[in-house]
């Protein structure tokens, strides 16, 4: 308890001080400037620090409350810390193995001002976390795409962290952070758009969420643990942050075209629809947790002018985050759905065994079974 103590009254202090400056980025220098006077105190440039005055400029940077990752291109990425006499320090320099993309560096974990893991993504459709401050890859993983990550972000939401990144196709890719080991788990894929995600995180209501800004801005947020995702009523949001004034507490900014909104958002709702197209008539639906899939019965009612299974049956497996079809079965010619369930053959649950199976009971005399 006094070690959190102390912790947490470093962590204030650290704090108190990181607020009397601003920090500017440009192309060309990393600038610390007085938040008091506006004078410019000290800058960083990658050319100063690099032997070859000819380094190329700065094409990337993210921040922390006292602390400036920045990129290159290239592939090289610094970091610095802002130290409490107002200078910008380099601890930290690596080469990547690909040309970054994108960056972030909130705070994730008990101290809320000085990461200690970092996040790139890069042009290999790679994701890397990096630990700090010499900025040494500890994971890598692979997007499985060929579209390039336009955003990353580490975010901390109901006492859970996250790695978060966002594809210019709309995809957005989440993983479940272990702070102490370091390590990812729990990969998901939704897709929020068709066009570029861009991350920010903000604060409403006393809640820490993650904008995800593109042709279908997104709100997600956690509840009961669970990532969820909620649709703003606005279309083609480029930027949102946290707005604060005596006449506009707790509000939001956000940036559309070349208009800039001031308000709040609703309090976030709890049941979510989403319509999710089959083609087909559904029978029955059963869910699997061990292998993150939904099994759907249905039946075909129409015939296309290149098939002609009008009546026939399947049995179709979907992932239950992406809804995206993973396998399919196709029934017997006079068999019909009429039960679906999860199970798992000998001792245990379905939940507790990977190869865990859905047994569909169907009418006609038989019944059919797909591994999932």
């Amino acid at each position: 308890a006094a070690a959190a103590a102390a912790a947490a009254a470093a962590a204030a202090a650290a704090a108190a001080w990181a607020i009397q400056f601003s920090c500017q980025v440009t192309s060309s220098a990393v600038r610390l400037i007085s938040g008091s006077s506006g004078q410019l105190l000290t800058q960083w440039s990658p050319a100063a620090a690099a032997a070859n005055a000819s380094s190329s400029g700065i094409t990337l940077a993210a921040a922390s409350p006292c602390q400036v990752l920045v990129a290159s291109g290239g592939g090289k990425v610094w970091l610095l810390d802002v130290t409490e006499g107002g200078q910008l320090q380099e601890i930290g320099a690596v080469m990547m193995d690909a040309e970054v993309a994108c960056l972030d560096i909130t705070p994730v974990g008990p101290d809320s001002t000085k990461a200690s893991l970092a996040v790139a993504g890069n042009w290999s459709m790679q994701v890397k976390l990096l630990s700090l401050p010499d900025l040494t890859p500890v994971v890598t993983e692979e997007l499985g795409s060929e579209v390039i990550p336009r955003s990353v972000a580490l975010a901390e939401l109901e006492g859970r962290a996250y790695v978060l990144c966002g594809l210019g196709d709309g995809q957005l890719h989440n993983w479940r952070l272990d702070t102490d080991s370091s390590s990812l788990s729990e990969h998901r894929k939704v897709v929020l758009g068709t066009k570029p995600i861009l991350l920010s995180a903000f604060s409403s209501g006393g809640q820490r969420h993650v904008f995800a800004a593109s042709d279908r801005p997104t709100i997600i947020y956690s509840n009961n643990k669970k990532l969820l995702y909620s649709n703003l009523n606005e279309n083609e949001v480029a930027f949102l942050c946290s707005f604060t004034t005596s006449s506009f507490p707790d509000s939001l900014a956000l940036v559309k075209g070349q208009q800039l909104s001031l308000g709040t958002i609703d309090s976030i709702q709890k049941l979510h629809i989403r319509t999710v197209p089959l083609g087909e008539q559904p029978r029955r639906i059963a869910h699997q947790p061990s292998s993150k899939s939904l099994g759907v019965t249905t039946i075909s009612l129409l015939a296309s002018a290149a098939s002609s299974d009008t009546g026939r049956s399947y049995l179709r497996v979907f992932s239950d985050s992406s809804f995206d079809l993973l396998a399919s079965y196709q029934l017997g010619g006079q068999e019909i759905p009429t039960a679906i369930t999860s199970m798992a053959f000998g001792s245990g649950s379905a939940a507790d065994k990977p190869d865990g199976a859905a047994a569909s009971g169907v009418g006609g005399g038989s019944s059919s079974s797909s591994s999932s």
